[in-house]
């Protein structure tokens, strides 16, 4: 990760976008170590700062120290804490009782884990009981968490996805993947690269098929096609700045042999050689 260490600019109005910080936290900061604290700031802003003050939310070691996944990459910068750190902050937390930890065990492939502040409505003991298995919870809240669980799952397949297309992309270019520290590099992120490769993407969808599906032979024939794209437009002398250079001659390359959905791209590639 790298810090940037010059000079703030100064705090925004807080109209928006903030999280309120409780008096009793600041309270307990003179007890609290470091990775403690930013452990704890950072559920806060991810449960009490989006409104929600009672459900869990899914969240990895990985997203607490580098930022949680969106569609278009992360969010945030998470705490910037090492592993190891992120996980004694959780447990401190766990054990002094001002956060709570519920563990999905149901795939032991992929075990997965929700987290909340601790609200004195639980009644629950400030104990390592704190930690307690998904499945033993009440059905309301266990479908709640299966949810979000499910859907941070298809998330992260996405942004896998995006990160095989960009990379794919990056190597036959030679084009450095975009940075993503800010939000105006962000948005021209996604706007030059994740919206270009996601449209050729799509071309190979089977026809009526939800954009919450993916599908890597649908994947590996989106990289064949963006490899394609660039050679043609090597060949015909065109400049190459990002995806977004590519997405038409890519959609041009596919109609020119009536497009075709995924179950049939071999088809494609034969016909277009």
């Amino acid at each position: 990760m790298t810090y940037d260490h010059s000079p703030f600019s100064g705090w925004a109005p807080p109209l928006e976008n903030w999280s309120k910080l409780p008096h009793d936290l600041i309270n307990l900061m003179p007890h609290m170590n470091c990775a403690e604290l930013k452990v704890t700031l950072y559920i806060l802003r991810h449960t009490w700062g989006y409104g929600n003050y009672t459900s869990f939310v899914p969240m990895t070691i990985d997203e607490i120290r580098y930022g949680r996944h969106s569609k278009n990459g992360r969010i945030d910068n998470g705490t910037g804490l090492s592993k190891q750190s992120v996980i004694t902050g959780i447990a401190q937390g766990i054990k002094r009782g001002t956060l709570v930890e519920i563990v999905d065990s149901s795939d032991k492939a992929r075990i997965r884990k929700s987290y909340k502040l601790r609200g004195q409505e639980t009644g629950q003991p400030m104990s390592r009981n704190l930690t307690v298995d998904v499945q033993n919870l009440d059905i309301d809240l266990n479908k709640e968490t299966t949810k979000e669980i499910k859907k941070e799952k298809k998330q992260s397949i996405r942004a896998k996805y995006n990160e095989s297309m960009e990379k794919t992309f990056s190597s036959c270019t030679g084009i450095r993947l975009p940075k993503r520290d800010t939000v105006a590099q962000r948005r021209s992120a996604g706007r030059l690269w994740n919206t270009p490769l996601w449209n050729i993407y799509d071309l190979f969808r089977p026809e009526g098929e939800s954009k919450n599906v993916y599908d890597e032979d649908t994947l590996l024939q989106a990289e064949r096609l963006i490899q394609s794209a660039v050679v043609r437009m090597r060949e015909d002398k065109l400049t190459i700045a990002s995806p977004a250079s590519i997405e038409k001659v890519a959609i041009s390359m596919f109609a020119e042999v009536g497009g075709v959905a995924a179950e049939t791209s071999n088809n494609f590639w034969d016909q277009y050689r």
